[in-house]
C-alpha cells in the first residue's frame, strides 16, 4: 500500500469533523483492496449489477465483501457497470467497475448536502445509511446500497435560520 492509514484517517476525521469534506475511496478490485478504503473515517465503496428491474447482486469482481474491510463500518455501493459519463465534445460513454460506483457514491452525497441544507457532513452521511436499500451478501452480511434523496416533508427539511 502507498498510503499510510493512520494518516489518512486521521485527515478523514478532521476534514469530517470540521464540515469541509468526505472522502470517499474504492474499494479496488478483487483481491486488491485498496487501502485508503479501509481507514476510518473514510467511506469505503463497492459496486452491484443490475439484473433485472427488481434484482441487484453484489459485483464480485470489485472488492470489498471479503475480510478485510468486514469491519468498516461505514461502506456503501454504487452502480459498478454501464454508469453513464461525458467525454470530450459533449457526447456520453459508459465506463464501470468500482471507479464507476465510487463516483456515482459520491454524486448521490452532493444531492443529499443539496436536498438537506441544514445538515452538517455527519448528519448527511447517517441520512445516505438510512436510506440505503439493504443487500444481502455472502453469510447473511447486509451491504447498504446508496439511494437519491428520498422526498420528506419532516423536520429534516427545516429553513435554516
Amino acid at each position: 500500500s502507498y498510503v499510510n492509514v493512520a494518516v489518512f484517517s486521521i485527515v478523514a476525521a478532521r476534514l469530517r469533523r470540521s464540515n469541509s469534506a468526505l472522502l470517499f475511496c474504492t474499494a479496488g478490485k478483487a483481491g486488491s483492496t485498496i487501502y485508503p478504503a479501509a481507514a476510518p473515517g473514510v467511506i469505503a465503496v463497492s459496486g452491484y449489477k443490475q439484473i433485472d428491474e427488481r434484482q441487484v447482486v453484489l459485483d464480485l469482481a470489485c472488492a470489498g465483501f471479503n475480510d478485510e474491510l468486514a469491519n468498516q463500518p461505514e461502506m456503501l455501493l454504487g452502480p459498478s457497470q454501464c454508469v453513464s459519463t461525458t467525454k470530450p465534445g459533449g457526447a456520453f460513454n459508459h465506463f464501470g467497475g468500482a471507479s464507476a460506483a465510487c463516483a456515482f457514491v459520491a454524486g448521490v452525497a452532493v444531492l443529499y448536502l443539496e436536498f438537506y441544507p441544514c445538515m452538517n457532513l455527519n448528519q448527511i452521511v447517517a441520512r445516505m445509511f438510512f436510506d440505503a436499500e439493504e443487500i444481502k451478501g455472502e453469510h447473511e452480511k447486509i451491504y447498504k446500497i446508496a439511494v437519491f434523496p428520498k422526498l420528506r416533508l419532516d423536520a429534516d427539511q427545516q429553513k435554516c435560520s
